[in-house]
């Protein structure tokens, strides 16, 4: 069979291997997941940001001050809440679940109304003051680091 006869038909037993042409791969940059990823890829291979994932146990860097959205948005306002509901806010949580304790549990929606309104009112003050925000958010940023630097979470206790 001559090798200008490129036939797509021809049954494989009959091609010798002066008719197969082996041609060299293309000379592409770099991996697949680094075409596809581009300057997203980091040099440990995955997609995530060193700042979450370097670190001494790759759990960040410990002394990274950026906060994601999920912690600036929820956990230290939840942080700031839990704070405010024992150690600012004292007086008026003590106020509410006393009035609830006294009035029960069906009572206490429409009996307890401005207690309830004056413990929502100071955690709202305490949400807004941005000294205590900073605080707390100072807290937070060292528990982090601490867990970065660690591997080892702070216990937190439920209250």
């Amino acid at each position: 069979m001559a090798s200008s006869d490129n036939n797509a038909n021809t049954p494989l037993s009959e091609i010798s291997l002066d008719d197969v042409i082996v041609q060299e791969p293309k000379k592409v940059r770099g991996t697949v997941g680094e075409r596809l990823w581009g300057p997203y890829r980091t040099h440990s291979g995955t997609t995530v940001s060193d700042r979450y994932s370097g670190g001494p146990w790759g759990l960040g860097d410990p002394e990274d001050t950026h906060l994601r959205i999920v912690e600036k948005d929820i956990l230290i306002p939840n942080m700031i809440k839990k704070k405010a509901n024992t150690t600012w806010c004292e007086e008026a949580n003590k106020g509410f679940f006393n009035c609830a304790a006294q009035q029960g549990m069906f009572k206490m929606t429409w009996k307890c109304q401005d207690a309830a309104r004056q413990l929502r009112d100071c955690v709202t003050k305490v949400l807004e003051d941005p000294v205590k925000v900073q605080e707390v958010t100072q807290e937070y940023l060292d528990m982090r680091a601490e867990y970065r630097r660690t591997g080892k979470r702070k216990l937190l206790r439920r209250t």
